[in-house]
């Protein structure tokens, strides 16, 4: 488990960027700012969550004053529903608040919906989702479950980096995160017991004021009753983590405020006890759109569903005014670090270091860190000279081959095969007209090397093939920004 850390930086070195790197390892950064003093404290929590995730400007609204004056250890929690096999970037605050709350020492909890995932949360929604199979919404629990699990590890990771040769308190207890599935407690219960139990607690007068209601009633389609009833499952939900684990806090986006204070309310009248919410901004963009979605598709969270090196392009596209921002809510470097990386990157705006910087510490957080160094390696050769690809070693290959999308192509087969051709094959090109046009254009490179020709195919003698054998690759490049690699077998 992560440790509850405190971090004060006693100094800062004169220029990150100086360095001519601000993102690599964590470690390295730390050392850079002249991180020289820390406080671990194992197992507790020594100040208010609230304001720690304040700092970070990671709070929207809160229930009660009460918490956040509270020093004791809480335990939190936040849901997912399981609508995909992967959760994706647009899900990364709700996830880093989670993350954020147990480095500060306190319990955490993500639910996943694999019994409300079927029924679907109607808030920020206009229509209704689809009914999913029990068997996708089982395969897409289990998904979610490994990406959670692997973000917390590397956290782990992350944090005991910064805090070396840390020594544990075997008398007192790590918290704790806990992954739970609500069909657990759903699945065999019956509809008229439960309504029976726990619908008399609720009157249709508050559900109808709920925002996330409001906004669909007005719309010519509706709302059914099995959206309706959303926010009865999801307060039953915190009664239920409530009971069993003693959760008192829950947390989500500002579109969860309703749903929040529904299971507040319910467990204040069955329990008579006070629990608490917290309701984090959602992310958009500049232009106002939902973060996470890049030209109509989710950025996922699973290597399988956006690359590693695709998720790393995603956050070098961030404007610089809100590298801040991301790099507050979605890294665990301290503020005082974001702020002098931040600060010198918009000395030199051309240089684009606040987007390596936050795009490296986020890959390094979803994939961890030999993905993460792999990506950054790939951004610098991929479109670099031939000379830079030749003197990749084994274990730069290695890296460079986990963290972008590889064709494999059989040598035998594409031999003295047009490379525009293959080019097309491979998807780099949209069809061998478009080869034929960037080629002419002078914008097809491979390896590095601006293919001249039109009929140049692929062979040994003009470097087309790099690498010792059984790692030999080509990198097909069009223009700037549209790349392949290929894994010759």
């Amino acid at each position: 488990m992560l440790l509850a850390t405190s971090i004060s930086v006693l100094r800062a070195a004169p220029s990150l960027l100086a360095t001519g790197s601000c993102y690599g390892h964590v470690s390295s950064l730390v050392r850079n700012c002249g991180l020289t003093s820390l406080t671990v404290n194992q197992g507790r929590a020594t100040s208010s969550f609230v304001a720690f995730l304040k700092e970070r400007d990671m709070i929207q609204d809160v229930t009660s004053e009460a918490l956040q004056t509270s020093a004791q250890t809480h335990t939190v929690y936040c849901g997912f529903d399981p609508t995909a096999r992967s959760l994706h970037v647009g899900n990364l605050l709700a996830i880093m608040g989670l993350v954020h709350c147990h480095v500060v020492g306190h319990n955490t909890i993500a639910l996943i919906g694999g019994a409300t995932g079927r029924i679907g949360d109607p808030s920020g929604r206009s229509s209704e989702r689809s009914l999913l199979p029990m068997e996708t919404v089982n395969e897409n629990v289990e998904g979610i479950s490994k990406v959670l699990n692997r973000i917390f590890s590397n956290a782990q990771e992350i944090i005991l980096e910064q805090v070396p040769g840390r020594v544990s308190h075997p008398q007192k207890n790590n918290p704790t995160f806990t992954i739970v599935n609500n069909n657990d407690w759903y699945a065999g219960r019956s509809v008229i017991e439960f309504f029976a139990e726990i619908g008399r607690h609720f009157r249709v007068g508050s559900m109808l004021a709920k925002e996330s209601v409001k906004s669909r009633l007005v719309n010519h389609d509706g709302m059914s009753f099995t959206e309706f009833s959303y926010q009865v499952f999801q307060s039953f939900d915190f009664l239920h983590l409530n009971e069993k684990y003693n959760c008192d806090v829950q947390i989500g986006g500002s579109d969860q405020w309703g749903n929040i204070t529904a299971g507040i309310d319910l467990i204040h009248r069955v329990k008579n006890k006070s629990v608490f919410g917290i309701t984090m901004p959602l992310f958009t963009t500049a232009s106002g759109e939902k973060f996470g979605k890049s030209a109509g598709n989710a950025v996922w969270l699973d290597a399988s569903m956006t690359a590693p090196y695709d998720l790393y392009q995603f956050f070098m596209n961030v404007a610089d005014a809100e590298i801040r921002k991301y790099a507050l809510a979605l890294t665990l470097l301290p503020v005082s670090i974001i702020n002098k990386v931040v600060e010198e990157g918009l000395l030199e705006p051309e240089q684009r270091m606040g987007q390596k910087f936050l795009a490296f510490q986020v890959v390094r957080l979803i994939h961890g860190k030999n993905i993460a160094e792999g990506v950054e390696l790939a951004s610098r050769v991929l479109f670099g000279p031939e000379e830079e690809l030749k003197q990749l070693n084994s274990s730069q290959l290695e890296k460079l081959f986990c963290a972008v999308p590889i064709v494999k192509i059989e040598k035998e087969k594409y031999w003295n095969t047009p490379l525009r051709d293959i080019g097309a094959e491979v998807g780099l090109f949209s069809s061998k007209k478009d080869g034929r046009r960037t080629t002419e254009s002078g914008g097809f490179y491979v390896n590095g090397k601006k293919i001249a020709t039109m009929n140049e195919c692929l062979d040994t003698d003009n470097d087309h093939i790099l690498g010792p054998e059984g790692s030999a690759f080509s990198i097909l490049r069009k223009g700037k920004k549209h790349v392949r690699v290929l894994h010759l077998v």
